[in-house]
């Protein structure tokens, strides 16, 4: 069993929502009946999350691999990438969800770092980071533009939802073969 649950999607209170470009909120992961984050009044960066686990559809994660962790605390900056597997960089401070993703035929099969593991079916893996990623979506979609303060955060900005729109569009077209 594999649970992941976002909830109290908000910008930071201190900010001008304008001004911030990560939706935060909690979440709550268990994997396997393992916890390995269910504290009601921590804040996750969602949005970072969101985009990591639409990575993670289509390729393995080992904690690390994406420059940040999987569900990050936090994320000061996107920076865009010209010679790396992805086309921005999110970086934040060491705090975050971690856990291994592994692909196996039609299968995804995650691992806490405590090495209890369950499996889904690709498909059930697909259609429960679209949900999560939908919502994310949601919020930004009921909230005001953003504003970036250099060229360079613009640019990675948009490399962000970029990167976000394509994943999502192969995403969806893949629960359609599996439907």
């Amino acid at each position: 069993m594999i649970q992941i649950v976002f909830s109290d999607l908000h910008w930071l209170p201190q900010d001008d929502q304008a001004d911030d470009l990560c939706a935060h909120g909690t979440v709550n992961v268990c994997i396997d009946n393992e916890t390995i984050s269910d504290v009601p009044n921590k804040e996750w960066t969602l949005s970072c999350a969101g985009l990591y686990l639409l990575r993670s559809l289509e390729h393995d994660y080992h904690p690390g691999d994406y420059g940040s962790q999987l569900i990050p605390c936090c994320s000061f900056d996107f920076i865009p990438q010209e010679n790396w597997q992805f086309p921005v960089l999110m970086l934040g401070c060491s705090n975050g969800i971690e856990w291994h993703i592994k692909h196996e035929r039609n299968a995804v099969t995650h691992t806490t770092l405590n090495g209890n593991s369950s499996t889904l079916a690709l498909h059930e893996w697909i259609s429960l980071v679209l949900t999560l990623t939908n919502q994310v979506e949601e919020f930004y979609r009921l909230s005001g533009p953003k504003k970036t303060t250099s060229k360079e955060l613009e640019e990675g900005y948009s490399r962000f939802w970029s990167e976000w729109k394509a994943r999502t569009e192969r995403a969806k077209r893949r629960a359609r073969d599996f439907a």
